[in-house]
């Protein structure tokens, strides 16, 4: 069995994973295993394996069926009928912090009055280190599966609930080396044994990646970056409000749906921006429509240091066809 894998994360914006009451009290790790597993699976996914949809339509162990009823994210995170792959354990070194309370963004940003600000409420969340330790607890486990999405986690992402409001930006302040070649190719392989096409779930060759420098502070610029993108949507492709909340989100009544994009708080001046588009939008745009209106609308508000996408011309360092080169240069140094 392999050797326990110890990890320590340092924050860079508030973490957040849930807690009794809607309070942020300490680190869960059932937040950190959900964060890591969204993540694995996406990059399954991309690299053509089958991953379900953990929440609504979850695997179910069958001992009679082919791979066994189980998924690729399922095998490694568990299912019904089918224990995780390992233990995760978390030295919480944290304290509570970050953005408390209601917070609007600034300059000319209104609602559709012209004199009400927007609003967004904030619960603080965990600020500092932690070490996070996995344990494998079966023989056929490999400790780097979870040290792959953790460094992309770390270079383009976000860990924990509430991207969109730029909490879980993190750094990895030790851990054992990763060599991305070996971690890409043994997805691929993995992949190879269970291929599936889920195009309504996040997939890693349908996200983009980009980091801006930003003209606004902490969560100010998350929600300066945030207002933009809902305007620059309010009016785009005749003003397709069904487009825009499937792009940017809503909260009302049925139409209820998460954002696909998510923005840091600012960190040394800078945003991280990441999403994931889908090919197939709502009727009334293209997928290169909707991924160009972004990034159209992230240059007007700062400027952009890089932006990354699987087999597109706007990716900074040109199209990339071989969706494993394509990690593997994700999971090198950060631009």
């Amino acid at each position: 069995m392999n050797e326990p894998l110890t990890i320590t994360l340092k924050t860079l914006t508030p973490l957040w994973t849930g807690g009794a009451d809607g309070k942020s009290d300490r680190l869960h790790a059932t937040g950190i295993i959900g964060s890591l597993r969204w993540w694995y699976e996406a990059v399954v996914r991309g690299l053509g394996g089958e991953a379900c949809d953990p929440v609504e339509h979850p695997c179910i162990y069958d001992a009679e069926q082919p791979h066994t009823g189980l998924c690729l994210g399922c095998q490694m995170f568990g299912a019904t009928g089918w224990a995780r792959r390992f233990r995760l354990t978390i030295e919480d070194r944290t304290g509570a912090g970050g953005p408390d309370g209601t917070k609007q963004p600034t300059g000319n940003r209104y609602k559709g009055d012209g004199k009400t600000r927007p609003s967004w409420y904030f619960k603080g969340g965990r600020i500092g280190e932690l070490t996070i330790k996995i344990v494998p607890t079966a023989s056929d486990f490999d400790p780097v599966g979870i040290l792959g999405p953790l460094v992309l986690i770390e270079r383009w992402g976000g860990l924990g609930a509430k991207p969109q409001l730029g909490y879980g930006q993190i750094k990895i302040e030790s851990a054992p080396s990763l060599d991305p070649d070996e971690f890409a190719r043994g997805v691929q392989t993995i992949a190879a044994t269970q291929p599936g096409t889920r195009p309504d779930l996040p997939s890693l060759d349908r996200m983009f990646f980009a980091e801006m420098q930003a003209p606004d502070a902490g969560v100010t610029a998350t929600l300066n970056v945030k207002y933009d993108l809902r305007a620059a949507f309010r009016t785009a492709f005749d003003g397709n409000q069904t487009l825009r909340h499937w792009v940017c989100g809503s909260v009302r009544g049925e139409q209820r749906q998460a954002s696909k994009i998510s923005i840091s708080q600012a960190v040394n001046g800078a945003v991280r921006v990441w999403g994931w588009i889908p090919e197939n939008v709502p009727a009334g745009a293209t997928r290169d429509q909707v991924v160009d209106k972004i990034r159209a609308a992230l240059e007007v508000y700062g400027t952009l240091r890089y932006w990354r996408e699987f087999d597109s011309g706007r990716d900074s360092l040109g199209r990339q066809r071989d969706i494993a080169a394509y990690l593997i240069s994700l999971l090198e140094e950060s631009l």
